[in-house]
């Protein structure tokens, strides 16, 4: 840190979010061509702002935020053309908005980090297609379920992914089943 005079100008940082954010405006210190990463958990209002600090790539460790959110994100991706830019491609994401089957595929296909799913609301047979996704990539192990279609009680027992989590819901839900 230079407290004289001139600019010490960073080529790289890997900090905190509240850390860089500091740093973009620390007087005789210079991110403006800095790639950036940013180890703890940040949103698209993060991503944009981190964005403008710099010329570099930014790259994140952790989102989290509602699906539409992280789809804006992923567009600022760094391009052949145009290699500044957001990198998600190996964040942990969390999607805080209920997603359906397509959304979780896609969204899953932004990173190779794991995709953790607050709240899931699709059909009986999509949301067993999201639970068969790997757990290595996806899960969706404590997030509320609702399931859009008419089933039956074999159909609620099949969605047992849920069940630890949401013991009460699920009995609820069959004894409801049991007796129409």
């Amino acid at each position: 840190y230079n407290d004289v005079s001139g600019t010490v100008t960073l080529t790289s940082v890997t900090d905190l979010l509240a850390n860089v954010n500091a740093l973009s405006t620390t007087d005789g210190i210079s991110i403006a061509t800095s790639d950036l990463k940013v180890t703890d958990t940040t949103t698209l209002s993060d991503a944009t702002t981190l964005n403008s600090y710099t010329s570099g790539e930014v790259t994140l460790d952790k989102v989290t935020d509602t699906f539409a959110n992280v789809q804006s994100i992923h567009d600022l991706t760094p391009t052949e053309e145009n290699p500044d830019g957001v990198d998600l491609t190996a964040a942990a994401i969390t999607i805080t908005d209920p997603i359906n089957l397509s959304q979780a595929n896609e969204i899953n296909g932004f990173t190779t980090g794991l995709v953790t799913l607050i709240s899931v609301k699709d059909t009986h047979q999509n949301l067993i297609s999201i639970d068969a996704i790997n757990n290595s990539e996806l899960t969706m192990a404590n997030a509320s379920v609702e399931v859009i279609d008419n089933v039956n009680l074999s159909q609620v027992d099949e969605l047992d992914l849920w069940l630890d989590d949401n013991k009460e819901k699920y009995e609820v839900a069959k004894e409801f089943l049991n007796d129409i």
